[in-house]
Parts: C-alpha cells; sequence; structure tokens
C-alpha cells in the first residue's frame, strides 16, 4: 500500500524541491534498508553522497527491494552508465537524514557538517525506535539538539551560551540534559565517532 501510495503521488513530489520531496517519500525507507545503508557506512570513512558513488550498485538493489526505484522512475534515479543520478543522491540525503530530523525546513537549516554527523546515526536511532519500548527513543532529543545548534550558529553564540540564556530568562526553551549532551556530541565529535557512540 505505501509503495502504492508513492507511486500515485510521484507526479507531486516531482514538483517538489529535492528535500521538500526527500521528506515526503522519507518512510519508503524501511529499517532493513536503513540498517543496510549503516552497515555500508560504518565500513568506511565516506560520507552518505560518496558512498552512492563507491557502492552504487549495492544501493540501486536496495532502493529498488524497498519500491523507492521502480521501472517508471529508474531514469530519475539511475543514469545512463549506472550512476546514481545527482538528483538521486539528493533526494536519498534527505530521505535518510529526512527519518530522524523530520521536515525540510530543519534540513536546510542545518549545517552540511552537522547532517554528515547525522548520517552516521540514523541507523541506530532507527533501530531503537523500531524495536524498543518509546522511552528509549532519542530522536526527539536528537531534534531537539539539532535545532538549539541551528539557533546558536543564528545567534552567534555557543551552545552552553544558549543553554544559560534559555535558563537565565525561564522562556521555555531550556535544553533538558540529553538533548544538551548529544548537542555538545554534535558539535564537538567527527562523523566516525558520533557513529561510534551511537
Amino acid at each position: 500500500l505505501a509503495a502504492a501510495v508513492r507511486r500515485f503521488n510521484e507526479g507531486l513530489t516531482q514538483k517538489m524541491d529535492p528535500t521538500t520531496a526527500a521528506v515526503a517519500q522519507a518512510r519508503a525507507l524501511t529499517p532493513d534498508s536503513v540498517r543496510a545503508l549503516g552497515r555500508l557506512l560504518a565500513a568506511g570513512d565516506f560520507t552518505l553522497r560518496e558512498l552512492m558513488r563507491i557502492e552504487q550498485d549495492a544501493i540501486t538493489r536496495l532502493l529498488e527491494r524497498s519500491g523507492i526505484v521502480t521501472r517508471q522512475n529508474r531514469s530519475e534515479w539511475v543514469g545512463a552508465a549506472g550512476a546514481l543520478t545527482d538528483h538521486a543522491k539528493d533526494v536519498l540525503e534527505g530521505m535518510f537524514v529526512g527519518l530522524v530530523l523530520a521536515t525540510p525546513e530543519r534540513i536546510r537549516a542545518t549545517p552540511p557538517g552537522i547532517l554528515r554527523k547525522l548520517e552516521r546515526a540514523v541507523p541506530y536511532l532507527v533501530a531503537v525506535r523500531a524495536t524498543l519500548p518509546k522511552a528509549f527513543d532519542l530522536i526527539p532529543s536528537v531534534v531537539a539538539a539539532v535545532d538549539a545548534l541551528n539557533d546558536a550558529r543564528v545567534r552567534g553564540v555557543s551552545l552552553s551560551d544558549l543553554a544559560s540564556q534559555a535558563s537565565l530568562f525561564g522562556d521555555g526553551s531550556q535544553l533538558d540534559a540529553t538533548a544538551a549532551k548529544l548537542g555538545t556530541m554534535l558539535d564537538e565529535l567527527g562523523p566516525r565517532q558520533v557513529g561510534d557512540a551511537f
């Protein structure tokens, strides 16, 4: 049913910008697909975009199994030489981080460096959400951490300064301890370290 709905909506999502279309399609990535992408990412020190170049055949097969790449849309996703198109790479990146960040606006507001770190965390966050009780789900805390990092960057302050200001003025935007730790981790660690931490 999900695949049928996606196919019927393809005409609409093609008119959207890649990030908006990606978030709309993010649920098409099954936990198994995310886990497989996570294993490929964990095997080296590369980004998801680099992985799409290195492992293009494996990723294309994965997208076909998920029903994301079909006979109808294959030319948009896969070029003549079998390489994933730039459009495909943009959409898959957006789908992957969209599973956690949930909105195109949040993805666009987040610096590429933080998005690359989140790529390493996505498989673990999705696995926990799919298999453990809600109390263990860290995605809301990760979203709060990313929002705080983006807010701090816009204001030109550090994350700890932002948390102190929110606490001082009591404006309700105070970060909880988990979100503050996750924000610090996303700010200070490298992509591989973030993946290892999750």
